[in-house]
């Protein structure tokens, strides 16, 4: 395999995890803001503020973890194994804080 090759297969992987993150905490999002009306009166205000909270980190997570992705990809191509290795457990621990982020919700 080719360097290209290898460094497409980044790019497609954090494309795929990136957008699924996103995906399921704007979901959570719709669900959130569909059940306002009946959360008004049954859950307490600041329960609500800490759902947008959980979701705004969860977008925010899913954003580095994007970027880390990015940064993993060129260090591979530029053969930078070591650094290549740190930023992707990064960008790992930003998905699963994502993730994280999304159970809260």
């Amino acid at each position: 395999m080719s360097v290209e090759q290898d460094n497409e297969g980044y790019r497609s992987f954090a494309r795929g995890g990136i957008t699924g993150v996103i995906s399921i905490n704007t979901l959570a999002l719709g669900a959130v803001l569909s059940r306002l009306p009946d959360l008004r009166n049954l859950a307490d205000p600041d329960e609500v503020f800490l759902a947008f909270m959980a979701w705004i980190s969860g977008v925010v997570f899913g954003v580095l973890a994007w970027l880390a992705a990015a940064l993993a990809a060129q260090a591979h191509a530029n053969r930078a194994t070591s650094r290549e290795k740190f930023v992707a457990t990064l960008g790992y621990l930003f998905f699963l804080g994502s993730l994280t982020c999304f159970a809260e919700c």
